[in-house]
């Protein structure tokens, strides 16, 4: 590896190749991804820099210094404010679902009294229920952005997404699959939009029904260099 990392996504592409992302050399966070060759032996940068995906975990980690923040609501009724990024995997802890199950959701940050020590909260939609986990009982990977790129919310529907939407890719039950970030047009409450033709649609997590609701019109977080 050109660069070496603790705490990164590694994901099994479709052509047998590996790509590793984000993570940290144990001082700072990494904006880079690389790609592993099993036939060659060879680690190749994928290119430009990129939002990274760094995992948290209370017990042993500091917050990520370049967490992204981005406007968001818990509800409907509740008073739009900046909220971190987050994704789960639903195999680990309590947070169990199907096979190699990946949803993103906003995380609340919380303080233990010693500088830069904290623990985190994620709410997030699934399998019709709004859920809400501590980062001890799952997987957790919060969004970063090491290389200071701008971002921004676009509009979209029915599944479809902008270039350079803010994605994570990992391999479920049916093979290789990606979602993206995204919110609710009038309430700004994060979820998820799943484009596969199954979905087409922005999960999100309505907590006042304890409920996950859909709907085909969306904003996506997105990223831009300019």
């Amino acid at each position: 590896m050109n660069n070496g990392r603790d705490e990164h996504t590694a994901s099994v592409l479709p052509n047998g190749k590996v790509l590793v992302a984000g993570g940290n050399d144990h001082v700072n966070s990494l904006a880079s991804a690389e790609l592993y060759d099993p036939s060659t032996g060879i680690w190749t940068f994928t290119g430009r820099p990129q939002l990274a995906w760094q995992r948290f975990r209370s017990n042993n980690h500091e917050f990520p210094s370049h967490a992204v923040l981005v406007d968001g609501s818990v509800d409907g009724s509740s008073q739009i404010k900046q909220m971190y990024i987050g994704v789960v995997d639903l195999q680990q802890g309590s947070c169990h679902g199907p096979y190699g199950d990946i949803v993103p959701g906003y995380v609340q940050r919380h303080g233990v009294g010693i500088e830069d020590k904290c623990t985190a909260t994620i709410y997030y939609a699934y399998n019709g229920k709004a859920i809400k986990a501590n980062d001890g009982d799952c997987d957790l990977a919060i969004l970063t952005n090491p290389a200071g790129l701008k971002l921004v919310w676009l509009l979209d529907k029915e599944g479809h997404v902008p270039n350079n939407a803010v994605e994570f890719r990992f391999i479920d039950d049916e093979g290789w699959d990606v979602i993206y970030v995204g919110r609710t047009i009038d309430s700004k409450i994060i979820g998820r939009v799943q484009p596969s033709y199954k979905h087409k649609c922005l999960y999100f997590p309505n907590f006042e029904k304890n409920m996950e609701e859909r709907t085909n019109e969306y904003e996506v977080l997105c990223f831009t260099q300019e």
